[in-house]
């Protein structure tokens, strides 16, 4: 596979030739952002080059597409205030309360639920049939 380069309105597309037997040209997008043409050893490399420059504005489309569906890089929360979480397709910002009652509350709806365990807490665990001293907490999410 040899690369080439094709210059359109300024930016430089850089893709691949690979020479196969094929009747047509092949032009081939992935979601790398790497770009294939494949055609057959008969077709010169000046052909390859304008259809490459034909097909540029399609080419740039896809790689802005790919790029933008490129997963994010997912990194450890530490559930403190201010940390910025996605839920139902938003994006929502954390706030952590002290003493206040146990549960959560998203846009004035609240949902109580017992904890076994704290993630929140690296004191003790969160038990309330124990005997354990609870540390209550609150979450609120802000849009």
């Amino acid at each position: 596979m040899e690369k080439q380069e094709v210059c359109w309105h300024g930016r430089t597309i850089t893709f691949e030739v690979q020479r196969k037997k094929v009747r047509n040209i092949n032009l081939n997008v992935k979601p790398d952002m790497t770009i294939m043409v494949s055609a057959n050893e008969r077709v010169p490399l000046e052909v390859l080059q304008a259809f490459v420059h034909s097909k540029a504005a399609w080419i740039f489309n896809k790689t802005a597409y790919f790029h933008d569906a490129q997963p994010e890089t997912i990194r450890e929360k530490a559930y403190v205030s201010g940390e910025s979480f996605k839920y139902l397709g938003k994006q929502l910002r954390l706030k952590v309360a002290e003493g206040a009652p146990e549960g959560m509350a998203i846009a004035g709806a609240t949902c109580n639920s017992p904890c076994k365990t704290s993630r929140l807490s690296t004191e003790k665990p969160c038990l309330s049939s124990n005997g354990f001293e609870k540390k209550k907490r609150r979450f609120f999410w802000k849009y």
